[in-house]
């Protein structure tokens, strides 16, 4: 075990009393990590492209309903666009999505995914 290594050899009195704990000085790290990355896809919800043009409209009309800020990924002209705002109007074919850049129409298909907006605990 590398904690109980024999130091008597070293000049330093600190050095030979030195025990190394291994990983466990790494394990702080490794929690703060997982649970930043877990919060991350805890707020994420992934809309499969074989996911019904209804049920599409289910979760967005959920969110609209409810007047929840929330990030839509778009797909626009071969880019991944994100807009983070509010759902203000939604239609057959597109939601009207108010963002800080002003309103904008985004038809149900370019939908990649929707996130929950961050909030800021002030």
């Amino acid at each position: 075990m590398i904690g109980n290594r024999d130091r008597q050899y070293l000049p330093f009195e600190s050095a030979k009393g030195y025990y190394d704990r291994g990983m466990l000085k790494w394990m702080g790290f490794f929690l703060s990590e997982f649970n930043t990355a877990m919060d991350h896809f805890s707020n994420q919800m992934t809309l499969p492209e074989a996911m019904p043009l209804s049920e599409r409209m289910r979760v967005l009309g959920q969110l609209y309903l409810q007047g929840v800020e929330s990030v839509l990924i778009c797909q626009k002209n071969q880019q991944v666009i994100k807009y983070q705002g509010i759902i203000k109007d939604m239609n057959s074919y597109y939601v009207l999505f108010e963002s800080s850049e002003g309103y904008v129409q985004v038809p149900y298909q370019d939908i990649l995914g929707i996130e929950l907006a961050e909030e800021n605990h002030e």
